[in-house]
């Protein structure tokens, strides 16, 4: 999608990457370990991609985010 280049990453070792006329999210594992909470840095990468293709594309990220980022409606209830 066009723009995505030019859209902010986090954490900042992540980066835009031209391949065959797209522009990927690329966050490199060694680049991941690095900082100094690797799984925080993941988290953050995955969700500046989303945000920004999210936000170019016009979908209502609002209304599709999952209640306390839960995805599968069995894991929200609790146990019974």
């Amino acid at each position: 999608m066009a723009g995505e280049a030019e859209a902010l990453l986090a954490p900042g070792s992540a980066e835009w990457v031209a391949r065959r006329g797209s522009h990927p999210a690329m966050l490199l594992y060694d680049a991941a370990r690095a900082e100094a909470h690797p799984r925080a840095a993941v988290l953050t990468f995955y969700d500046s991609a989303y945000q920004a293709t999210a936000g170019r594309a016009d979908w209502d990220v609002a209304g599709l985010a999952c209640s306390g980022g839960i995805t599968d409606q069995h894991l929200a209830a609790p146990p019974t």
